[in-house]
């Protein structure tokens, strides 16, 4: 169990990064569109 938990924690951890990483990309193109819009 304590493999298991330590793969899950893992996991979680690389999703988190993913959805960080796709969240700053999202942000940086609307802070584009704003600025290219002005």
């Amino acid at each position: 169990m304590q493999i298991l938990a330590q793969l899950v924690g893992n996991w979680l951890e690389e999703i988190q990064a993913l959805v960080l990483d796709e969240l700053q990309v999202v942000s940086y193109k609307q802070l584009s569109c704003n600025l290219l819009d002005s």
